[in-house]
């Protein structure tokens, strides 16, 4: 850890009272320093980011006690109520099945999803006008960026690396495929789509020239990130989120449609060239064919086949919870834990999990659909726009997510839920004072 490391950490823990004071600042600072978490390990599964969370949603609680607008706000809610029984289902299934030497993260993996749902309460509640939208966005685009930056910039001969302490041999592993800062290149690649979605829906809802040249050209920088990443399944979440945008987009309002719909038609485009600057084995790992290539996809795909008919095997023999968060790999005949959403979801939170979750997402889906689908005066366009990206970029983590990531442990997910609620609770009262 250098100098910059250790003023970074000294950076978060001075901002205490300042969070304190704005807890929608803290916000967007946990979301900003995401690239930068593995950068400093902490033990029993803590990390910035968490202990960040944790001062942001104290900070918020504290607001809605004191604060009569806040207080108001989160008593409209729609989700409050019922939010809860899935962090809750997650917990009955740790303790369950937690057992003497059993790994921390077990437990540590549930608080992680109470933060999260804590996280969407917070954004459904201090997202009170499209510039808080748009900063919200906005973070999420820079934290995206800074993951995307490094690795781009090495391949082109510069070592940003060594400013925050980090080997390059770390980034790269011995492999073509690259990590940047994250612990995996699938994380990369991760982090690299979440981008996408979030300039989508920024350029979207507010589409001008200037601001939308902007974010096409942090889109161009990291869809090169999630080329290098070498992950395929991100990169069909990022064509999936474009074309379920761009479908959607083309109906409804006009204003700022082109805009829109130019930007994420460029950032799609740009794939043969940013395929171009990649290694040789990553390029063959998107075009499908080389030594190797079809052999491991196959494998891939029957390793996933054999997680789900495990997960199903631990729903059967624990029903209602599951066998915990983080147990997957303690229970599987192969000592390995879940890789994607359903292995995840079925095998480790059970009928209780799997219930409460489809009906988060349901619910979400579904407000933003019913933003889309309302009459639109000229003062809600931003609503429509934000609401068409948002539910994009749900449908395709959704889908990636159903192949090769566990999306109940991503911000991003959480984020949109929060907004779902927010957008929708901002619409519905300016509809209702206009009348």
């Amino acid at each position: 850890m250098n100098n910059i490391s250790i003023l970074l950490v000294v950076l978060i823990i001075a901002s205490t009272p300042w969070i304190i004071k704005r807890p929608f600042m803290g916000l967007l600072m946990v979301i900003v320093i995401n690239p930068f978490e593995g950068l400093f390990p902490l033990p029993a599964g803590l990390s910035l980011g968490r202990i960040a969370g944790l001062i942001t949603v104290g900070s918020w609680m504290r607001l809605v006690s004191v604060d009569v607008e806040t207080y108001q706000r989160w008593t409209r809610s729609r989700i409050k109520t019922w939010i809860w029984a899935f962090p809750l289902a997650c917990l009955c299934g740790a303790i369950l099945n937690f057992e003497s030497g059993a790994d921390v993260s077990a437990l540590v993996k549930p608080s992680s999803v109470f933060l999260l749902v804590f996280m969407a309460l917070m954004v459904e509640s201090q997202i009170t006008d499209y510039d808080r939208f748009s900063k919200l966005m906005m973070a999420v685009v820079v934290s995206s960026l800074i993951l995307s930056l490094f690795p781009l910039a090495y391949h082109f001969g510069y070592d940003l690396y060594s400013f925050v302490g980090y080997k390059v041999e770390d980034s790269f592993g011995g492999s073509d495929r690259v990590t940047g800062l994250k612990d995996n290149s699938n994380g990369l690649g991760l982090a690299c789509s979440f981008g996408v979605f979030a300039i989508v829906t920024a350029v979207s809802g507010s589409p001008k020239p200037v601001s939308s040249a902007i974010y096409v050209a942090c889109g161009l920088i990291m869809f090169g990130g999630l080329i290098l990443s070498g992950s395929r399944t991100h990169l069909i979440a990022v064509f999936t989120c474009i074309g379920t945008f761009c479908f959607l987009r083309v109906f409804g309002p006009s204003r700022g449609r082109w805009y829109a719909l130019t930007g994420a038609i460029i950032i799609a485009l740009s794939f043969p060239l940013t395929l171009s600057i990649a290694p040789e084995k990553v390029q063959q790992r998107f075009v499908m064919f080389g030594s190797g290539v079809e052999k491991s996809t196959y494998n891939r795909l029957n390793f996933t086949g054999i997680q789900r008919k495990e997960a199903f095997e631990m729903l059967y023999d624990n029903p209602v919870f599951g066998v915990g968060l983080a147990n997957f790999k303690n229970v599987s005949k192969g000592k390995y834990g879940a890789h994607d959403s359903v292995s995840a979801l079925v095998g480790e939170t059970g009928v209780v999990g799997i219930v409460t979750f489809l009906l988060i997402a349901i619910t979400s889906a579904y407000r933003l659909l019913q933003i889309i689908v309302w009459p639109h005066r000229s003062s809600h366009l931003s609503a429509y726009g934000y609401a068409v990206g948002l539910l994009a970029g749900l449908l395709a983590a959704g889908l990636a997510g159903f192949g090769g990531y566990i999306i109940f442990y991503q911000r991003w997910f959480w984020i949109v839920v929060g907004l779902s609620g927010a957008l929708h609770e901002n619409l519905s009262q300016n509809l209702t004072n206009e009348q």
